[in-house]
């Protein structure tokens, strides 16, 4: 009965544990872009994930959304929304990440590097003879941003410092 109760207890904890854990937040400090293809609209919650607000591009005046990234747990990005060319008009609140959340690299060719956490301390890798297109954003980390992209076949997630990354969508910051 004791070594029951104990393994109850000890399942009680873990799964305290992983609801604590679930919802872990980054604060951070990036820049990113909804999709400049997008037409949809995005939505943008409050702390208690009522929509307060829809965002979506101004294709009329190619004026495009673009995200300050505050904050980051494992479904939501909290961002301050602006658009590109007009200023003020800041929103601020929650967006779901989403393959339309993205930022471009800052090369139009030639190999880029990946990081295995958002340090140039841990491991390289490196994407061979990349093209330029817009790769999704699924974590942030400090000024770091965490991407993910097929390229030739290869699916490539990691992390890629500030200096590698393009939240401009009307050049490559190259």
């Amino acid at each position: 009965m004791k070594t029951i109760l104990t393994f109850c207890l000890y399942c009680c904890l873990q799964l305290l544990s992983l609801c604590i854990h679930a919802q872990e937040t980054n604060t951070c400090d990036c820049l990113v872009l909804m999709d400049p293809n997008f037409s949809g609209k995005t939505e943008l919650y409050d702390d208690k994930g009522n929509i307060t607000k829809y965002v979506e591009h101004n294709f009329r005046y190619e004026d495009f959304i673009v995200f300050r990234l505050k904050e980051d747990n494992d479904s939501l990005f909290k961002v301050t929304a602006r658009y590109s060319l007009v200023k003020g008009g800041v929103s601020k609140g929650w967006i779901k990440k989403s393959a339309q959340i993205g930022t471009y690299l800052t090369s139009y060719s030639g190999n880029i590097a990946i990081y295995s956490e958002p340090s140039k301390k841990s491991n390289k890798s490196t994407i061979p003879e990349w093209t330029n297109q817009l790769v999704q954003v699924s974590a942030c980390k400090s000024n770091w941003v965490k991407i993910s992209l097929w390229q030739k076949g290869k699916l490539y997630i990691g992390w890629i410092p500030p200096e590698t990354q393009c939240a401009n969508p009307y050049t490559t910051c190259n």
